[in-house]
């Protein structure tokens, strides 16, 4: 949603993959880039 207004429509996959909008394009490009390593893991306590 921008402005609330809904500004893209699609399955997550879709949406997070292939944005169609230049306003989720934006979203998607702003969240942090972590590597692989540094994802979190269930521990085993």
């Amino acid at each position: 949603m921008k402005d609330g207004r809904i500004v893209e429509k699609g399955t997550p996959q879709k949406v997070l993959v292939h944005p169609e909008h230049e306003y989720t394009a934006s979203l998607l490009a702003a969240l942090p880039k972590l590597p692989r390593s540094s994802v979190l893991q269930g521990s085993n306590n």
